[in-house]
């Protein structure tokens, strides 16, 4: 087998190299003739000349080629170049064809495939995959792809696009398409074929989940939209560049025991990444970064492994993003093939490797395939076109190359604090969950033992308060002082419900727990006579609207009167009645606690739009200093005068939970000495 690589960027040059001896004598002289043309932008009227004169010089070459985003010519990397290959081989047969097809039947381009290899009674050593992976979903191809030949091995890219208009082209002949595969097959009894494949990135972040996929796009990744990981890690904006942007930056995968990556294109309409390879939801992955020296590392151990076949030519297909990695130091890693054997390849959109079986697709690696006719070392090493294949020892820059050694102690610098940090954040979620548990179980003991101990007491609480009602049926109007004694208990059993009251509703909005309602139909009628019936009060039977004046009292020195004014005692609205009747009894306990004695406390009620019950309690307050509206809500919060006045700081707390499981709302109102607090509670919320 010979091979000769060139750049060839006009007509006449290329008449020029088809004239040149080792092309003519090579000519007459092989079994098959396989010509690559690989360029940054494909021309029609180009390729078809290109063609013709080639033919007329080889008759039986079998011409393919790729639009490109990279070209690889004896083993030097170049950019916006048309290079041409021609290898001539000495006793192997090939087999080349086309096949179009549109997304969405990728099925019937495989089943194309299948049929025209599987006809070949040949042994095929390897298959050479072009495709437009832009335009193909690649992986539902290869999943269609069975070929006979056991022992046949895929390799090969996507074409790319140097436009960045996502739209690549492969040409066979004359024939040039947007979506289409080429496959060229490989036989003969003394072809040898090596393919390797390799990344060199490694993971930078901590673990993310996809969370939901669909084909070759990521919708979301830990249930935010996929693009904010490139948005908030990387700083990179959604616009023409992000492809270019975001080359650098894979997602790496773990599959079957193998790091893969995935390159994003673009962006779709909800913020989720579009890939030319296949995503699944549920996989984990670390966003990824070029390792240059891992790269040159794992590419001198391939080069040490082909060094043994001794090929007679070397085909790379390599990543894009390593060329916008490595910058001009791409050939640090391509061009030591050029020692082993002439090389020729491109910059692709997606590489293949592997057994017809089990083909992968890749992105941001190397596939490097190895051919060789025989056992006899005949490869002279002609390069062509170019005089930059010179001894990497000779010569040597210390101070050279130095963008890969910085890039490369960053990289290992990034990776060993996102494993430290990992490791920290582990240690301080085990802390912190092993102290939760012990805080919740301590909490619910302790909760559990007050919602016991509150039931306990409100039962002698109820006897102690009956007792003193009939002792009180039996004192004379005369004994003053006993009436007031009997009153003082009552009042006192009364607080001393209302907190146990306050408690065990407390209890139900434990954290840790969901606060289950009993929802029930109701009259605000009924409502406010059980808020009353606290004080020992009742709303007339025929109250209709408008107002109703009652006296309150907790004690007997601060009687205060607690003005009523409703228009709507019909009307019938939903929710947890028992918890509405504690969040209103705590706006009035608080009105009457922090008000002047001898004060007014006024319950309006009315509909607000048809929809909105609400309850407003205001009263006179001496001293607005006293409240923060900041904290007031806040639990166990109490104002700056709460020495003097009793109270667990539990109840506007309490009072704004009730209202937000209600799907309700409460405020908080000042109007020069007077304070109102306005819950809104939805009629129609359940």
């Amino acid at each position: 087998m010979k091979h000769f690589s060139y750049i060839v960027n006009d007509i006449d040059t290329l008449k020029e190299i088809l004239k040149s001896p080792e092309i003519c004598l090579n000519a007459k002289h092989n079994s098959a003739v396989l010509v690559q043309i690989y360029c940054a932008t494909i021309n029609s009227e180009s390729i078809i000349s290109f063609n013709a004169n080639i033919l007329n010089i080889i008759p039986n070459a079998i011409i393919i080629g790729a639009s490109t985003i990279g070209e690889i010519v004896n083993g030097l990397s170049v950019t916006s170049q048309t290079i041409i290959g021609f290898s001539f081989f000495r006793d192997a047969t090939l087999y080349a064809t086309l096949i179009s097809g549109s997304q969405g039947h990728e099925d019937k381009i495989g089943m194309s495939i299948n049929n025209y290899l599987n006809k070949t009674t040949e042994t095929i050593k390897a298959v050479l995959l072009l495709s437009t992976s832009i335009s193909l979903n690649i992986k539902n191809l290869f999943k269609s792809i069975n070929i006979d030949h056991q022992q046949c091995i895929l390799f090969g890219g996507g074409a790319g696009d140097y436009s960045l208009s996502y739209q690549s082209n492969v040409f066979m002949g004359e024939d040039i398409y947007d979506s289409a595969c080429i496959i060229v097959a490989f036989t003969g009894p003394s072809l040898q074929v090596e393919i390797r494949n390799y990344l060199g990135w490694l993971p930078l972040s901590k673990a993310m989940t996809i969370t939901s996929s669909e084909g070759t796009v990521i919708n979301t990744i830990d249930n935010k939209p996929a693009f904010d990981i490139y948005k908030n890690y990387l700083g990179i904006n959604n616009d023409d560049d992000f492809f270019i942007n975001s080359l650098e930056f894979p997602l790496l995968l773990e599959r079957n025991q193998k790091i893969i990556a995935r390159v994003p294109v673009n962006i779709t309409a909800d913020e989720g990444l579009q890939f030319v390879a296949d995503i699944k939801t549920g996989e984990t992955f670390k966003l990824g970064y070029g390792d240059p020296k891992l790269i040159i590392d794992k590419a001198k151990t391939v080069q040490e492994e082909l060094r043994k076949l001794d090929p007679e030519a070397i085909f790379l297909y390599s990543c894009g993003c390593r060329r916008f990695l490595m910058q001009n130091e791409s050939n640090l890693e391509t061009l030591p093939f050029q020692d082993i054997a002439p090389t020729f390849g491109f910059y692709t959109y997606g590489e293949y490797a592997g057994p017809s079986s089990q083909i992968e697709l890749l992105n941001s690696a190397m596939v490097v395939a190895a051919f060789k006719e025989g056992d006899t070392n005949t490869n002279t090493n002609t390069n062509t076109n170019t005089n930059t294949n010179t001894n990497t020892n000779t010569n040597y820059d210390p101070y050279a190359n130095n963008h890969t050694r910085v890039v490369s102690r960053l990289v290992k610098f990034i990776a060993k604090v996102t494993t430290e940090l990992e490791q920290t954040n582990l240690e301080i979620k085990k802390l912190s969950a092993l102290e939760t548990t012990k805080q919740h179980e301590s909490r619910n003991e302790l909760i559990n033992f007050i919602s016991m101990l509150g039931h306990e007491i409100k039962t002698p609480l109820a006897i102690i308060d009956s007792i003193v009602q009939s002792l009180a049926l039996e004192t004379l109007p005369e004994q003053t002082e006993t009436i007031n004694r009997h009153q003082n208990i009552r009042q006192a059993i009364k607080r001393l419900d209302n907190l146990l009251n306050t408690i065990l509703v407390n209890k139900r909005f434990n954290p840790h727990s969901e606060v289950q309602l009993i929802i029930e139909t109701w009259q605000v009628y009924d409502l406010v006579d059980a808020i009353l019936s606290r004080y020992n009060l009742n709303l007339p039977d025929d109250i209709d609207s408008g107002n109703c004046l009652m006296s309150i009292s907790i004690d007997n020195l601060n009687s205060k009167i607690i003005k009523i004014n409703c228009s709507n005692y019909d009307e019938i609205g939903q929710g947890d009645f028992s918890l509405l009747q504690v969040a209103l009894n705590n706006l009035i306990e608080n009105a009457y606690k922090y008000s002047p004695p001898q004060t007014e406390i006024t319950f309006d009620i009315e509909t607000i739009d048809k929809s909105t019950l609400r309850f407003n309690v205001s009263n006179i307050t001496d001293n607005f200093s006293i409240l923060d509206k900041q904290k007031i809500f806040n639990k166990y919060y109490r104002g700056s005068e709460k020495n003097n006045v009793a109270g667990a700081g539990l109840g506007l707390y309490l009072t704004r939970n009730i209202a937000q499981q209600h799907r309700g709302s409460i405020d908080i109102e000042f109007k020069k000495n007077v304070i109102s607090f306005i819950l809104d509670i939805p009629l129609t919320a359940f």
